[in-house]
Order: structure tokens, then C-alpha cells, then sequence
């Protein structure tokens, strides 16, 4: 009766679609940055419609979305390390969304500091590319069981509705950019760190140099206990993940001289070798001393913002070899972004210089695609009702303001209209396309479309 009275035509199981698509696109951004529909003033766990009962008439259970207890032996068993069990955090009023203006150092103390607490620390572990590959496992974890349970709540929730709705399917697409946003938040970085040799733990797209999140100092003693007789051994000099000994400054245990190559990226510094060596070359003990020259790929068209690109990495090519082309530790990855306007993903190539090796091919992430360009079906997707408002001056003695004003809507009797002021209006609307782009490509095949053939519906234009 209420839509008959507005004059609103539309359909009753449409407007039901849309009142349950939005309160879940109201609720999606608080479901992946928590794993919790709200966090203030209670904690409400992710339930089966908590918020659509009455609206549905009871219909949904009400259930809510388990929350499964895991340890790290569940998370790393088959790997055969041995590893501190201990129950991982609750899912549940979690936060995983960064916010803006907060470092991703102090935002990801927390994870890091319960990793290295109940799992693992990082200065027990003689090579820190381990500790790192089980950390980096273990947020892939947190981020991949948050959007995990935020898809079962989302296809609990819209269950009873066509998937391909365009309402659902707009709902749908925004859940999948929210994840793939969390999923880009918490990808780390894995680079080595500028000041030691420990891998970096900033964002992959981080700006500034690379950061390992400690005091780039090593935490070992000195290996030469027998320089220092009784005394307490001083704790190693080098910067942490050094190659070669551990050796402090307290005593003259080598040369000491500059390496020869002091100015070159991963280098020591002073000269490794016994005190009076013979010869004229001094080196420290690095393994390999990088040529630090920026890396070639540079000034190249960027996908989607159309700015130039440059690669912000420096040369890991050993200073001894003759090259021409500069390569950093990223070799394995294309920079740039999907160039699809609605994607968030990387290049899929594993070509570090695709850019330049073949720069009239599109950078494209290898994921198939929501469709945001508009339907191309002849007439009105849809008609929206409305309240019309206007603008009315309120005047007093003391001044004048304006407000809005709706106006209403009243009929006396059937064969006499006595007053009849507009209340709703009716605008067109013209829906999204609700098709996939297939992975791969830039567009899919056919005109764009809201729904599919059997269930399009068009108001035709009079």
C-alpha cells in the first residue's frame, strides 16, 4: 500500500533486492577491516542477516559465521620446521585496515609482535629469508581467513537473491575490491633492507627506502672468544644478515682497512683479512658487492594513471661484472599495475623490464574482471521513485534562512481532487553492465547488459 500510494510502480521483490544489497554494502568496509560487523560499542560477531530480520519478515537464521580456532602447527604442518604451537588470534574485531596517516611499521607491530612471541623470534633464526618466509605465510593467513569468512557472510546474507542482480552483483564487486585492497595493504615487501642485509617488511608499493623494522644491528657475539681471554665477549659490530664472522670492534681480529670497494652497495666496510696479508687488496666479507646503480627500468608509461614510471630499486649485478643493463632483486615481477581501471592487481608478466621489452602489449593482472561500463539495452533500466524537494525561505523578524522543503500529497475524494502537490518523482536510471571481462582480455564479448537475456527487462521510452 505504501508503494501504491507514492505511485511507485516498480517491483516489490526488486525493492527487497535493493534494501538487502545496500545494508550489506553499508556493512562490507567494517567486515573486511574487522571480521565484525561492529566493533563500538559491542562487538557484534558476523551473523546471517542480524540486521535484516525485520525487514525480511525473520526469514534468515541469524547464525553466526564461525570464527575456527587454528595454531601455527596447523598453519605450518608438512613444512618440518619445528615451531612454538600456540592458538593465533581470533579473527573477530581483528583490525587489518590500515588508516590513513599511520605508518604500516607501527600499524603491523602487532601481528609481528605476536608472531615472534608465540612462533618464532627473528634473532634466534640464523637466516633471516626463513623467519621471513613464515611470516609472510603467516599474514597471508590473517588476510586470506578474513576475506574467507567475509565471503560466507556475504553469500549467507544474499542467498535468497539472483546472483547476477545487478544490486548483488555491484555488492559483490565492491566486496571483491575491499579484499583485494587488504590483500595489496599486507603484501610485504621481501627487498633487502637499506641498512643491513634482514629483508624489508614494508608494503610492496611502499615509498622511501627499505626498512627491515629493527635496529639493523647484529645480535650475536663476537666469534673470537679467544681474543678476549675472561672477559665478556662484545657483541658483533656488523649490520645484521652480514656474511662472513662475527667480529666486534673492541680488538684488531683482521686488517682493517677499507674494503676496496667500500663504496659499493652490501659492503662492510673494512678489510676481513689477516692483520700483514700480503698484497694490495683489501675486502670485507661479503659475499658480493652490487653495483647500486639504478635499476634500467625507468622512465615508462604507467598503466592507469597514463605518469611516468620509474623503478625505484637500485642494481644487485655484482660491481665485477661488465653489464649494461641495470637489475634490482625484482626481477621476477612487472611492476605496473593492471591497467583496467577497476583493478588493484599487479602485472601478471614475469618480465621485470615488460615495459620495455614490449611496450605496446596492455599490463594485465590475469584475473577475470567486473564490467563497470554502462547497459547498452534500448530504453530505461530502471525508474527510482523519489521524494521531490524544494528550496523555501523562512522569514522573521530577526532574519532570513533557507531549508527544504517536501511537499505533500493529499486527495479528498475519488471524483474530486481538491489539492494534489507531487511527493515522490520518478528518474531513470541506467544500471551497470553486470557481465565478466574474461581473464586476459580488456573487454568481454557482446553488448553490455544488466541481466542476462531471460531476465532483462526494459521500460520503454514514451
Amino acid at each position: 500500500m505504501a508503494k501504491l500510494k507514492v505511485c511507485d510502480w516498480s517491483s516489490l521483490d526488486s525493492n527487497m533486492v535493493q534494501i538487502r544489497a545496500s545494508a550489506v554494502r553499508f556493512l562490507i568496509k567494517q567486515v573486511i577491516a574487522s571480521g565484525a560487523e561492529e566493533v563500538e560499542p559491542t562487538l557484534e560477531h558476523l551473523k546471517v542477516s542480524i540486521m535484516f530480520k525485520i525487514i525480511l519478515c525473520n526469514l534468515d537464521t541469524g547464525d553466526i559465521i564461525e570464527d575456527d580456532t587454528v595454531t601455527f602447527n596447523d598453519l605450518f604442518d608438512g613444512t618440518g620446521i619445528t615451531i612454538n604451537d600456540h592458538q593465533i588470534m581470533s579473527d573477530c574485531g581483528l583490525n587489518l585496515s590500515p588508516q590513513p596517516g599511520t605508518s604500516f611499521r607501527d600499524f603491523s607491530s602487532k601481528l609481528r609482535a605476536f608472531f615472534e612471541k608465540h612462533a618464532q623470534e627473528r634473532d634466534s633464526v640464523a637466516i633471516d629469508a626463513d623467519w621471513y618466509a613464515l611470516y609472510s605465510a603467516f599474514v597471508k593467513h590473517m588476510i586470506a581467513r578474513r576475506i574467507r569468512r567475509a565471503k560466507q557472510w556475504f553469500s549467507a546474507n544474499t542467498v535468497r537473491f539472483p546472483s547476477d542482480h545487478p544490486e548483488i552483483s555491484a555488492a559483490s564487486y565492491e566486496l571483491e575490491q575491499e579484499s583485494d585492497r587488504l590483500v595489496a595493504a599486507w603484501s610485504l615487501c621481501g627487498l633487502t633492507c637499506r641498512n643491513c642485509s634482514l629483508r624489508c617488511l614494508e608494503q610492496r608499493d611502499h615509498s622511501g627506502n627499505h626498512d627491515c623494522f629493527t635496529d639493523h644491528h647484529c645480535k650475536h657475539g663476537c666469534e673470537f672468544t679467544q681474543d678476549h681471554g675472561s672477559s665478556q665477549t662484545p657483541p658483533c659490530s656488523m649490520p645484521a644478515g652480514h656474511d662472513g664472522a662475527h667480529v666486534c670492534t673492541e680488538s684488531e681480529h683482521f686488517c682493517g682497512e677499507p674494503c676496496e670497494f667500500n663504496e659499493k652497495r652490501n659492503c662492510q666496510g673494512t678489510c676481513t683479512m689477516q692483520i700483514g696479508h700480503g698484497g694490495d687488496s683489501h675486502l670485507c666479507a661479503s659475499r658480493v658487492h652490487y653495483c647500486g646503480e639504478a635499476c634500467s627500468l625507468s622512465n615508462v608509461a604507467d598503466s592507469t594513471s597514463g605518469s611516468q614510471f620509474s623503478c625505484k630499486n637500485t642494481c644487485v649485478v655484482p660491481c665485477e661484472e661488465s653489464h649494461t643493463v641495470h637489475k634490482c632483486e625484482n626481477m621476477l615481477a612487472c611492476p605496473l599495475r593492471c591497467c583496467l581501471q577497476q583493478c588493484n592487481k599487479k602485472c601478471s608478466s614475469n618480465d621485470h623490464f615488460h615495459a620495455l621489452s614490449n611496450p605496446s602489449e596492455a599490463h594485465i593482472c590475469g584475473d577475470e574482471h567486473q564490467c563497470i561500463e554502462e547497459c547498452e539495452a534500448k530504453g530505461i533500466c530502471e525508474i527510482q521513485t523519489q521524494p521531490k524537494a524544494q528550496e523555501e525561505h523562512y522569514v522573521n523578524m530577526h532574519g532570513t534562512f533557507a531549508y527544504t522543503k517536501v511537499t505533500h500529497f493529499s486527495i479528498c475524494a475519488i471524483s474530486e481532487i481538491l489539492e494534489c502537490t507531487v511527493l515522490y518523482v520518478q528518474t531513470s536510471k541506467r544500471l551497470t553492465c553486470y557481465k565478466k571481462i574474461p581473464a586476459g582480455q580488456l573487454t568481454h564479448p557482446g553488448k553490455h547488459s544488466h541481466a542476462t537475456a531471460d531476465r532483462l527487462f526494459q521500460y520503454v521510452i514514451i
